[in-house]
Parts: structure tokens; C-alpha cells; sequence
């Protein structure tokens, strides 16, 4: 015990109570500034995922938009698509019509001309122009219901063609959805990572205070 005693009254026993109670003033501020920059840490751990999925939102928005958009562009194709069909099966049966009266006078023409003349002549000039503008007529038609078709078809491909980004996009977004989950997860850790350091650095710095109190003692 005497031993102890002058070690704690020996002629270094002051300098050894001042370094020791530095040692807790220096544990004590480390600690203040650690909690300090933990803190900021995890505030702009937060600033940043938050801005992450912020943009990732806006993505996700815009490509929302777009669909929007390809949507209600199929949608205009298929009523111009609904309309050419329309208008194809009403020139069906007008082309035949045409083509069939054609026919008829070409043939009524062909059959006036070898009638004997009684009277007043039969037009038969007036019958072969009637005939020849009337099959002119249904050729038009036929062009151009062939045409329609052709637009139809194109029109068909074009929408299957926006079928095919819209199903794009809808991949899309749900890649960005599973970003999102990602991103959150990762800063997820990246904090708790943080919040382990912190406790280990504590830690150091309680027993620090703890061996420099025994010290004093």
C-alpha cells in the first residue's frame, strides 16, 4: 500500500493527473465532434438518396407521359385504320356496280350498233363514252381502294410498331423501379455502415475516459 501511495504522490504524480485528464477532454471532444459528423453524414446520406429518387421519379413520370401519348396515338390510328375499312367496303360494292353497268352499255352499245335504223338513230357514240367512263371510273376505284389497303396495312405495322416502344417503356419503368428499390436499399446500408462506425469510435473513446478515470483514481 505504501508502494501504491508514493507512486500516487511520487514527483510525476501531477504531470500523470494532467495527461490523464486530458485524455478525457480529448475523449470527450472527439466524442462531441464524432456524434457531430455522424451526424452530417447521415443528413446528406438522406439529401442524396432523396435527389436520387427524385430523379429517378422524374424519369418514371416522363416515361408515364409517354406512354400517355403512344396510347392515344394508337388509339388515333386505329379509328383512321377503322375508317379506311369503311371506306374500302363501301368502294367494294360501288366498283362493282360501276364496273357492272359499264358492262351493260358496252354491251346495249354493241347491240344497237347491229339493229337496223327505224327512225330516229340510236346513240350508240353516247353509249360507248357512257360505258368507256364508267369502267374508267370503277378502275379508279379499284386504284384506289388498293391504295387504301396499302395505307391500311401501313398504318397496321406503325401501330404495332408503337405497340412494341410502349411495351419498351413499360420495361422500362419497371427497371426503374426496381433502381429505386436498389438505391434505397444501398443507402440503406451505407447509413447503418455509418451508424457501426460511429458506435465502434465511441466505443474507443468511452474506454479511453473509463482508463483515464481509473488513472485519476
Amino acid at each position: 500500500m505504501a508502494k501504491k501511495k508514493d507512486v500516487a504522490h511520487g514527483p510525476h504524480a501531477g504531470w500523470k493527473k494532467l495527461l490523464y485528464g486530458a485524455s478525457i477532454l480529448i475523449a470527450l471532444g472527439g466524442s462531441l465532434i464524432l456524434i457531430v459528423f455522424t451526424l452530417l453524414i447521415n443528413d446528406a446520406i438522406d439529401q442524396t438518396r432523396s435527389l436520387a429518387l427524385a430523379n429517378v421519379q422524374d424519369v418514371q413520370n416522363d416515361l408515364t407521359a409517354l406512354n400517355g401519348a403512344l396510347s392515344g396515338a394508337e388509339n388515333e390510328l386505329d379509328a383512321v385504320n377503322g375508317t379506311l375499312s369503311d371506306l374500302q367496303d363501301t368502294f367494294i360494292p360501288l366498283e362493282a356496280g360501276l364496273q357492272k353497268t359499264g358492262d351493260s352499255m358496252n354491251e346495249l352499245a354493241g347491240n344497237a350498233s347491229q339493229l337496223p335504223v327505224v327512225g330516229q338513230a340510236v346513240p350508240v357514240a353516247d353509249l360507248d363514252n357512257a360505258s368507256a367512263s364508267l369502267l374508267a371510273a370503277a378502275s379508279e376505284l379499284n386504284d384506289t381502294s388498293a391504295t387504301l389497303g396499302q395505307h391500311e396495312e401501313d398504318i397496321g405495322n406503325l401501330s404495332g410498331e408503337l405497340d412494341g416502344i410502349s411495351q419498351s417503356i413499360s420495361d422500362q419503368q419497371v427497371t426503374l423501379d426496381q433502381t429505386a428499390t436498389s438505391l434505397t436499399d444501398i443507402f440503406g446500408l451505407i447509413q447503418l455502415a455509418n451508424f457501426l462506425f460511429f458506435l465502434v469510435v465511441i466505443s474507443m473513446f468511452v474506454m479511453l475516459v473509463i482508463n483515464s478515470a481509473a488513472g485519476l483514481l
